[in-house]
């Protein structure tokens, strides 16, 4: 595969291009122009000037998204300093935003990228029934997270069963059952209707009203502006027991890119979305295989070659 530097204009070629949304290609060319997608399909014409990467024998498919992640607030290597996944000192935390604590130095970023992941929805944990509000990022980008960020307006965490039953149970306080999980998401949820309707009654009347930042933002998922979510695993061990790989492919890029309002920018190999694309050594479902060139932006950010493989740094990022 040919050396690819930053350039206004990539042409990836000769590749087998999985755009998810559409048919396969088995001989296809992705055209990247300033940053976005231009152009997929067979038999385009190459401009004049474009960089071009040779990609016989490779797939290329969007960046994957990692839809539930904690990247950058669990941090790999600082221990409890770097540890800020949950604020465990209340089950309702709703008011919590997770991009205040992100380190972008984090391990975790580099991983991610060398796993062909462009895209990180960062979730406060599971450690309360309600969590916090997460935000979409880039898994590399700028001098600051300012400029990774995709959207702070994504979606509230929430988490039922083992995680917040095991640690307020710990401390012989609600919810130390799945019994008492429920009751706080329930209060919350009626909680936020009655605040909606006294601050706009409020607005009506013209009277003062005083804010309260958690019940802002579930105002925000009652009115359809967050999404209200919840994990689940891996992709790989669910096709190996069935499951259809295209839905699998679904799974990491497109469907989450929709459900929390993502797809405008990310989530297909489509034109006029994010160059977020990752050419891999064979099927990426297949453990065997790995991201050889990841792009971001149209911007290469991890090269994988001669059993080596190279994340460019911020720092090299910032300076070109």
């Amino acid at each position: 595969m040919t050396s690819a530097l930053t350039t206004t204009l990539t042409a990836i070629i000769n590749a087998r291009v999985v755009p998810v949304i559409g048919e396969t290609i088995a001989n296809g060319t992705v055209l990247i122009e300033n940053g976005r997608i231009s152009a997929v399909g067979a038999d385009l014409t190459v401009p004049i000037g474009a960089q071009v990467i040779d990609a016989t024998g490779r797939w290329v498919l969007p960046g994957f998204i990692e839809a539930h992640g904690h990247v950058g607030i669990h941090e790999a290597a600082n221990g409890w300093a770097g540890n800020d996944t949950n604020e465990m000192t209340g089950p309702n935390m709703t008011a919590v935003r997770a991009i205040d604590a992100i380190n972008t130095d984090d391990e975790g970023f580099r991983d991610a990228i060398s796993g062909g992941v462009s895209t990180i929805v960062v979730k406060p944990g599971s450690g309360n029934p309600i969590g916090g509000q997460s935000v979409a990022i880039k898994s590399s980008g700028g001098r600051t997270i300012d400029e990774q960020v995709i959207s702070d307006s994504v979606s509230i965490k929430r988490a039922r069963g083992e995680n917040p039953k095991r640690i307020y149970g710990e401390k012989k306080q609600t919810p130390s059952t799945r019994l008492g999980v429920s009751l706080i998401i329930r209060q919350a949820v009626v909680d936020a209707r009655n605040y909606v309707q006294a601050r706009d009654a409020a607005a009506e009347k013209g009277d003062t009203f005083t804010r309260d930042l958690g019940q802002e933002a579930l105002a925000r998922v009652l009115s359809g502006e967050l999404a209200w979510d919840q994990h689940v695993h891996q992709a790989s061990p669910a096709v190996k027991e069935g499951l259809p790989a295209q839905t699998a492919l679904e799974a990491l890029t497109v469907n989450p890119a929709v459900i929390l309002g993502l797809d405008s920018r990310v989530g297909s190999l489509t034109v006029g979305l994010d160059a977020d694309v990752v050419i891999w050594s064979g099927d990426p479902l297949d453990l065997g295989s790995r991201a050889e060139l990841v792009l971001i932006d149209g911007t290469p950010v991890y090269r994988h070659s001669d059993g080596f493989g190279q994340v460019v740094e911020r720092a090299d990022r910032a300076s070109a």
